[in-house]
């Protein structure tokens, strides 16, 4: 097995071969142009449980790899299936693996040099120990650092029973393609997202009539890595916020009409995980939009299915008639999923991506009570007295502002911190706004700032108003 002509984008350090006992590698589907974008002879590497990485200098350690993604000429494994490698074998993959770091100019590392070295730390287990083993279904989080000019670190966590590897900081997109914007200015918001390590992307149908789709298709399909796209259908693609009262339908029929559509604009055979937008418990129980679910997996157009939540019953009703997946409203103004919803979803193991964890914006600390909101940035925010309620809980929570935490990446860390939670999707509307958010991926609050915010949810619980 050789290794020749190294794609020139590649930055990958191995791991020294022998040091770990486990070690599998899937060869498949990477060499999809569509799907992955590969060169022939690209390696693509995704964490396990830990990785240390310095992306400035092209070095990435891995530790205890799972999966390796290798083009089709190595043949490792049958297509499309996962297979633990003989130590010989192993081995022969690493040398691989290292012979493509070395010809970039990269270096290969023992993971006990690499921490002493001071690159990037660690997510469980002692330096120059094997990351604690977890049960299934738990979360880990894999650091990976970033590129460009944020000294941070992204993290990933296993999508629950989907097992799909996202960021813990992902990108909302309801914003993309905005009208009165020039259309030049979005593409350059996702092509920096995923510099930055986010590979996970929530969209709709009705996001901006599918100009959101389209913009997430242009960009992900020339970047050279995987990334994951959920989209929801259940509205009609001409909905316009704040307009007419807006077409929903979830029949089966809608569903099938619509979703060859979302698929060429996000320029991709299959989505990744297909929500219905919204729908309420009775629009569950009564329309026939399971029949196209069914069908839409049989045809391997959809991988996963769940809802994004109308409120918590939506999202009970779901993971119990068997969701894989739920978007949900969760932040820091308003903690009730973790009464009942959250629990559950982490006894099913269903993932979780919360929306709007910066409550609209009001949790960015840029506007205080007492103040008016100009009235362009009433955006979907509450008013009258709502907002001053909200607006004055706001001011309590002041105290997360510290010299190297802002109240927006406090309220990431908040939402992060619940263990069934898997990833935030905060919308960015431009590169300014996802690079205040990505550096919440990189630290977690402290047990202080978390008691503290418990103690404020119960006073504002007994308040009975959130």
């Amino acid at each position: 097995m050789n290794v020749a002509d190294p794609h020139p984008q590649l930055d990958v350090v191995s791991e020294s071969a022998g040091e770990f006992p486990e070690f599998r590698v899937r060869a498949g589907a990477v060499g999809d142009p569509q799907k992955r974008n590969r060169l022939a002879t690209n390696v693509d590497i995704a964490a396990g449980e830990d990785r240390v990485c310095d992306m400035k200098s092209t070095h990435i350690l891995l530790l205890e790899v799972e999966p390796v993604f290798l083009e089709s000429r190595v043949e490792l494994a049958r297509r499309g299936r996962r297979v633990e490698l003989e130590p010989a074998v192993r081995d022969q993959v690493l040398q691989i693996i290292a012979q493509v770091v070395l010809a970039l100019g990269g270096e290969v590392l023992p993971r006990t040099e690499a921490f002493t070295r001071g690159w990037v730390g660690w997510s469980g287990g002692a330096p120059g120990q094997p990351a604690a083993r977890r049960g299934p279904g738990a979360r880990h989080d894999t650091p990976q650092a970033l590129s460009g000019n944020l000294s941070t670190c992204m993290r990933y966590r296993s999508f629950g029973r989907t097992g799909l590897n996202v960021s813990t900081v992902s990108m909302g997109t309801n914003r993309l393609g905005d009208d009165g914007v020039d259309p030049t200015a979005w593409p350059p918001i996702v092509q920096r997202a995923l510099e930055l390590g986010v590979n996970f992307f929530d969209t709709s149908i009705s996001y901006n009539q599918g100009r959101s789709e389209a913009i997430l298709g242009e960009v992900t399909s020339q970047w050279p890595r995987p990334s994951v796209i959920a989209t929801k259908g259940g509205y009609a693609i001409d909905f316009v916020l704040n307009g007419a009262q807006p077409t929903r339908d979830f029949t089966a029929r809608a569903i099938l009409e619509d979703i060859d559509g979302q698929l060429a604009r996000l320029r991709r055979d299959y989505v990744d995980m297909y929500m219905l937008h919204s729908p309420s418990v009775s629009t569950l129980e009564t329309h026939d939009w399971a029949t196209a679910i069914d069908m839409l997996k049989g045809q391997g157009k959809l991988r996963w299915f769940g809802i994004s939540t109308s409120d918590h019953a939506s999202g009970i009703w779901s993971i119990e008639h068997g969701a894989d997946v739920l978007q949900i409203e969760y932040d820091l103004l308003n903690p009730t999923a973790e009464d009942e919803l959250l629990p559950l979803a982490a006894r099913h193991n269903v993932g979780i991506m919360a929306r709007t964890p910066l409550a609209r914006g009001l949790l960015t600390g840029k506007f205080r009570a007492g103040e008016a909101i100009p009235a362009e940035q009433h955006w979907r925010r509450p008013r009258g007295d709502r907002l001053q309620l909200r607006l004055e809980r706001v001011d309590q929570l002041r105290f997360l502002e510290r010299t190297d935490q802002t109240l927006a990446q406090a309220a990431l860390r908040f939402v992060l911190a619940n263990p069934a939670v898997h990833c935030v999707v905060p919308g960015a509307r431009t590169v300014e706004q996802l690079e205040a958010n990505v550096p919440a991926a990189d630290a977690d609050l402290d047990a202080e700032e978390l008691q503290r915010i418990k103690e404020l949810h119960a006073a504002w619980r007994a308040e009975g108003r959130w």
